[in-house]
Parts: structure tokens; sequence; C-alpha cells
């Protein structure tokens, strides 16, 4: 049995891994809970787990690891999160603005990811917080941060597009968590059809917690899952659809995935 790999930054298929990682970096930044939205998460809205600025407030320890992120560097009127913003609209935003930036590396050959922003030692790192904080000049900070402004400024030279990015969201994220939903409870499946049983209740635990609203099968064994999956699938094939037609996924990918659930 054949799943489609989650490859793009844009929707997933692999919600344990998601959930993993997300814990991963709420240690990076002081072992902020990875369920508190206003520090870090993921809805299940594409692969890249949110950084928010909340998460890397002064009284809050980062380690190493965050500062090799551009979260940190994002300039704030990019990286607040707006008042009445729904948490997987604003993973969809973030996630739609880092790749516009290219600071997604997604080569579709292996699970995408943040760019990385260079070596960071201790001493490195005391820098970057003091530069961020204002409490000692730093160069390494100034440099990291200009970088990303000039990006910014070179992907939106009119001014970032929070209007309409906004409203987009609400639509991508909406679509992207029914048919990430679909993907990720296939994904189990063919776990289970492979042979990895233990992967697969992995997986359908990580949907439900993900996706609470949207993945109800009868019962988590095998039949059941695959009722809902047939039952569902014009979520997964919309979702494709619906990337493909805003250029983020290709044609391809949405003839494929209805071979794959049919």
């Amino acid at each position: 049995m054949e799943t489609i790999a989650p490859l793009s930054p844009f929707w997933t298929g692999d919600p344990a891994t998601d959930l993993e990682e997300t814990r991963v970096l709420a240690r990076a930044v002081g072992g902020a809970d990875p369920a508190d939205p206003w520090l870090i998460y993921t809805t299940g809205a594409g692969r890249i787990p949110v950084v928010t600025p909340t998460a890397l407030d002064p009284e809050r320890p980062a380690t190493i690891a965050v500062w090799r992120t551009p979260w940190p560097y994002l300039p704030a009127d990019i990286w607040m999160r707006r008042p009445g913003e729904y948490a997987a609209s604003y993973q969809c935003r973030m996630t739609l603005t880092l790749a516009a930036m290219g600071l997604i590396e997604a080569d579709g050959q292996h699970a995408p990811w943040t760019a990385d922003m260079g070596e960071a030692d201790e001493a490195a790192a005391q820098s970057l917080t003091a530069g961020r904080f204002g409490t000692a000049q730093s160069e390494e900070w100034e440099t990291r941060r200009d970088r990303i402004a000039q990006l910014a400024a070179q992907t939106w030279p009119d001014g970032y597009p929070i209007d309409d990015l906004l409203a987009a969201c609400i639509e991508m994220s909406a679509v992207v968590r029914a048919g990430s939903a679909v993907m990720s409870a296939h994904a189990a499946l063919t776990d289970q059809a492979n042979g990895d049983p233990k992967r697969a209740v992995a997986t359908l635990q990580a949907a439900k917690r993900l996706y609470p609203d949207l993945f109800d099968p009868q019962g988590m064994d095998p039949r059941s899952v695959a009722i809902w999956v047939r039952e569902h699938a014009d979520r997964a094939t919309g979702m494709f659809e619906w990337l493909a037609a805003a250029g983020l996924a290709g044609q391809e990918d949405a003839a494929a995935v209805k071979e794959v659930l049919q």
C-alpha cells in the first residue's frame, strides 16, 4: 500500500513527527508547552511549527538551537499574531511568509524545515540574546536581523500584504486541516498494511490530537479508519486542487492523490 509522502511545508500527513518536532522547538525556547498557542504549537495546517514572539520573551531562556532558526530575526509587523487571527490561519500565514522569503528548505526529497541561519555557540547565543533585547550591541544580531529585513523588503517591495494574507489563510487553514486529516489517516493505514503497526497507532493518536474537530471514525481499528478515509477522500483531493490553484502544489499531486485514495 502506498501513500503520498508529506514533503511540502503546506500540508501534512505525518502528525506524529510534527508534534515531536514541536516538542524539540519547545525545548529550544526554555521548555515551553508545545500545546500553548501563545508560545509554540502546530495545528496540523502544515509541517512547520510556529514559534511565537512570546516564546522568546526575555524571561524565557532560549537555547542555542533557536538562534539557528529564522524566528528571532523576523520583523515584528510580520511575526506578530493579529487580533482575531486563528491559530491555524496564523500557522498558514507564517508558513507562506517564510516560504516566500526563501526561509523554508523543501527539496521534495526530505521533510521541510526552516532555513539554518548559521552556527551559534554559547558565546554567540549570549551575544544574539543581548542584541535582540537591547542590553548590549551585537554585530551578529544586527547582521542576521538585517538579512531578514532585506529579504522581506525584496519579497514585498510595496509592504507586507497582511490583509490579503489574513483573508487567504482563513480559507487555506480550513482546507489544509481537512485534507491533512485524511492524508494522516491514510498514512496510518499504509503503515499498518506495510507491517508497522506501532507507527500507525502513533499517527492515529496524533491525528486525534491535532484534528479533534475533523477526525472522527467510528473506531480506531483499520476497517473503521479505512471507511472514514473513503467517506472523506474528497477533502484530500480538494486540498491538493486548492494548493495547485494557488501555485503551492503541482497538478500532478492532485491527480496522484485521487489514485492513491481509490
